[in-house]
């Protein structure tokens, strides 16, 4: 059981996953909100992590620990979202036969989980918030420890624009595929993850039939993905659906679209599709994917309309790479996007979409609307919108939310 959640952590779900009998020892560590950062009074955390790498190397690390302790082990769990004073940030669970293994594998897993696992957390107070680095992790946030002692960064994450250079921006994401050229995309078959039965939705997200395409079968619907519904008609892409509020809402209102959404993470696939199932939508459908390869997927002219609601910040200069909002994008936008058809954007991030508006000039991309708070100017799309889960709890917090949406020429 390794990953990311939403959700109020299961400690004893991650004691049960490590128990076996010959273990003489389980370990558990609970990393828990405080309620002060140097008399400074703390009322909450929010913690954002880049889902595609964050659970991956949280995986290296568990297996890592096994590799060092072979007797071991582990399981761990992060929390994103809104965090009360008291409430877990992280939870590790480690058996061993004896306890000096199990001390020992739960110290290096957490220590590396804050050097190396991409999460963020920003602090609340009664007077504002900021943006904390990990003390522990000899890279902080805008540079290396030489350059920038680690400390508290205050407001939003400060991003240099004018240090960037636009061609880093986004260039991990890689939408257009030669001709000839096979998905980019890998994943393991089932039979290939050593413990399948650690992460319940591995299995589970291949159960939800007709609602979930698996990566396997997904680039076999380039091109026609009218068979993917059973019916042709306008496609609506949503690139990482999350838990599904927005998929299924807008997907229960337009039932005269097919509504597809791209979404990585093995739990978020299943709560997608479950929604979608409750809401009694039947022309909708969740792929798990990474969006980096969206060109595995469309044609071209193949959407007629995109939604990103809330994608990764990516605010340092040093990770603007896997932003997604950037050039490379931009063009993949141009590319797979029908004349006439449109891109909705909603961020919680302001500074990269002043920057996305920016890299758009000279692509045949038009900027119809911009609002820079939904909350008392109004979504641009009136009724015409739902809202997502990130975006209630930035409402909750009296935060803005801005909103774009782009033609296609």
């Amino acid at each position: 059981m390794i990953g990311l959640t939403d959700d109020v952590i299961d400690a004893r779900a991650l004691e049960a996953a490590v128990a076996r009998p010959e273990a003489g020892a389980i370990l558990t560590f609970h990393g828990v909100t405080r309620n002060n950062f140097e008399g400074r009074p703390v009322r909450g955390l929010v913690y954002e992590a880049y889902a595609a790498m964050a659970v991956p190397e949280m995986e290296r690390i568990a297996a890592e620990a096994m590799a060092r302790w072979p007797e071991v082990r582990v399981a761990m769990v992060h929390r994103t979202g809104t965090l009360d004073v008291g409430e877990a940030s992280v939870v590790i669970a480690v058996s061993a036969p004896h306890r000096d293994a199990a001390y020992e594998a739960g110290r290096f897993a957490i220590d590396a989980l804050k050097e190396r696992v991409p999460v963020w957390k920003k602090e609340l107070y009664d007077d504002g918030a900021a943006w904390k680095a990990n003390a522990e992790s000899p890279v902080q946030p805008g540079g290396t420890a030489d350059e920038e002692p680690p400390g508290e960064v205050v407001g939003d994450p400060p991003v240099d624009h004018d240090r960037e250079r636009p061609e880093e921006i986004g260039r991990t994401f890689d939408g257009l595929r030669a001709d000839g050229e096979g998905p980019r995309f890998r994943t393991r078959s089932l039979d290939r993850y050593p413990r399948p039965d650690l992460n319940p939705y591995l299995k589970a997200h291949q159960e939800w039939k007709p609602e979930v395409i698996t990566s396997a079968e997904g680039p076999a619907f380039r091109g026609r993905w009218a068979d993917a519904f059973g019916r042709p008609a306008p496609l609506h892409v949503e690139i990482g659906p999350g838990n599904g509020f927005f998929l299924a809402g807008m997907a229960a209102r337009h039932p005269e679209y097919n509504w597809l959404g791209i979404e990585l993470r093995f739990k978020r696939v299943v709560l997608t599709a479950r929604k979608l199932r409750r809401a009694g939508v039947r022309h909708g459908r969740v792929l798990r994917y990474d969006a980096r390869f969206l060109g595995d997927l469309f044609a071209e002219a193949e959407i007629d309309a995109l939604y990103v609601n809330h994608p990764d910040p990516w605010t340092r200069k040093r990770h603007a790479k896997h932003r997604l909002l950037g050039r490379p994008f931009a063009e993949w936008i141009v590319h797979a996007l029908k004349p006439g058809g449109r891109v909705r954007i909603k961020t919680d991030y302001h500074p990269n979409l002043d920057r996305f508006q920016e890299l758009i000039v000279g692509l045949p991309l038009e900027v119809r609307v911009r609002v820079d708070d939904v909350f008392t100017d109004g979504s641009p799309w009136g009724e015409d919108d739902v809202e997502t889960n990130y975006q209630r709890k930035f409402r909750e917090r009296g935060e803005p939310v801005a909103a774009l949406e782009l033609v296609r020429r």
